[in-house]
C-alpha cells in the first residue's frame, strides 16, 4: 500500500467520498479506468519542482486550499454575476459551463446544424454508454502525469461534442468554462470528449 502524503491525502479521500456520485458509477469500464487513475495518482503524488517540467510552478496554493465537490446549485449563475464574459449580440451557438455544470439559461444551441450533437459527459454515459468507451477509455493515459491522473479518476463534468460524417459546421461553436462564483473552493474535474465521426 502506497503512504499518502498530507498533500495527497485529501484528493484521494475526496475521490473515496465522491465515487459512488460520479457519471457513470454503475459502468464496468468506467471503475477500472477511475480506479487505474487514482492508484497514478497515488503513487506518483502531486508534482513538485523537482519535476522539470514542474520546476518552475509551485502549487502550494492547490496544496494548502480544502476543496468540496461541486454541487448542482454550484452550477448555477446569472448573467448579471458574469456580463463581460457572456456579450451580447451573439448569434451562434454558446455553451456554458458553471463549475464544470453545462447551464443551459446560460447557452444557446441556436445556428447548431443538424448532425452536431453537445451534451455534458453524465448525460452521455446514460443516453450512449457504449459510444462513450469507444471514445473516452483509450485518451488521456497518465503516465507521469499525476494531475491527469486524478482528473480521469475525478471526472465529474465536461463537453461531450459529437460532429456526424459530412456534416459541415459553419459557424463557430463558442464554449465557456466558468469557474468560482461559489462562497467557498470548489474543484471540479471536467473531461471534453470532442468527435468528428
Amino acid at each position: 500500500m502506497t503512504n499518502l502524503s498530507s498533500t495527497e491525502q485529501p484528493f484521494v479521500a475526496a475521490f473515496d467520498a465522491a465515487r459512488p456520485g460520479l457519471p457513470g458509477a454503475g459502468l464496468g469500464w468506467l471503475a477500472t479506468l477511475r480506479d487505474t487513475g487514482i492508484a497514478r495518482f497515488k503513487a506518483l503524488g502531486l508534482p513538485t519542482p523537482k519535476l522539470e517540467a514542474w520546476k518552475y510552478t509551485r502549487l502550494r496554493p492547490l496544496e494548502d486550499t480544502r476543496y468540496r465537490p461541486v454541487t448542482d446549485a454550484d452550477g448555477r449563475a446569472t448573467v448579471d454575476v458574469v456580463p463581460s464574459i457572456l456579450a451580447d449580440g451573439k448569434d451562434g451557438p454558446r455553451l456554458v459551463f458553471v463549475n464544470g455544470r453545462l447551464n443551459e439559461e446560460l447557452s444557446s444551441r441556436r445556428g447548431l446544424p443538424k448532425g452536431v450533437r453537445v451534451q455534458c459527459l453524465r448525460d452521455a454515459l446514460t443516453a450512449d454508454a457504449g459510444w462513450v468507451e469507444k471514445h473516452l477509455a483509450g485518451i488521456g493515459k497518465a503516465d507521469g502525469q499525476s494531475l491527469l491522473a486524478l482528473n480521469t479518476a475525478m471526472m465529474d463534468s465536461g463537453l461531450v461534442f459529437r460532429v456526424a460524417r459530412g456534416v459541415v459546421v459553419e459557424q463557430p461553436i463558442e464554449v465557456v468554462f466558468i469557474g468560482g462564483l461559489t462562497a467557498h473552493p470548489v474543484a471540479y474535474f471536467p473531461r471534453n470528449l470532442i468527435a468528428l465521426e
